[in-house]
């Protein structure tokens, strides 16, 4: 009987310690649990509190000045960007009236293809927007005579934006005049829709040759 009675004692003891080291064990869980769930509440009530902290710092006012000075113009509204309306073209794109035009025309007789130069005798138009002038009137306006022009009148050797289009620059004609200029710009305001300024060179080229 006492052995049986000495076996049931240390039985019963085991248990007991093995009860209280997991009950002890399930509490420092639990107490390692609710500490790392303050403490990843603390961290989101941080990350809240930076993100409202930047977010009244930054405002278009306050990066206005770390733009580009030449994209810093805000584009006027029913503009889209990229688009290929009017030949701006690129960023800030706008279309170019028939004045804008023909000062555009007379700044490139006098400084040749100068980005600044245009963009400084026209107030609502950016250096890129005048980069992409010269791109996307190249041909209509035949700009590279005209700048080829202005090239050996200034003595400079010509650039490799009149070199590239030898192909359509017509070198007979002579210098540019008036009628042929008009004839250039877009049939629009005093030139009306339907008018066509071939004939007028072609009755200046009769009357030439008549005399």
């Amino acid at each position: 009987m006492q052995p049986l009675l000495l076996s049931i004692i240390m039985y019963r003891a085991f248990t007991c310690i093995l009860l209280s080291w997991w009950r002890c064990l399930a509490m420092w869980r639990e107490g390692q649990i609710r500490q790392l769930d303050k403490e990843i509440k603390n961290l989101k009530e941080r990350i809240q509190t930076c993100k409202q902290s930047v977010s009244g710092k930054v405002s278009p006012d306050n990066v206005e000045h770390l733009r580009p000075q030449e994209y810093s113009r805000k584009m006027p509204l029913g503009e889209a960007p990229g688009g290929a309306g009017g030949g701006g073209g690129g960023s800030g794109t706008c279309k170019w009236s028939e004045e804008e035009i023909e000062i555009a025309l007379d700044v490139v007789r006098k400084n040749g293809k100068n980005y600044e130069a245009l963009a400084n005798s026209l107030d609502d138009k950016t250096v890129a927007q005048c980069r992409n002038f010269f791109t996307n009137y190249k041909r209509k306006l035949n700009l590279p005579r005209i700048i080829a022009e202005y090239e050996t009148r200034t003595g400079r050797k010509h650039s490799r934006y009149v070199r590239g289009a030898t192909d359509y620059i017509n070198d007979d004609q002579g210098p540019l005049g008036d009628d042929q200029e008009e004839g250039m710009l877009p049939r629009m305001g005093r030139m009306g829709g339907g008018h066509d300024p071939q004939p007028k060179r072609i009755r200046l080229m009769c009357g030439s040759m008549m005399d």
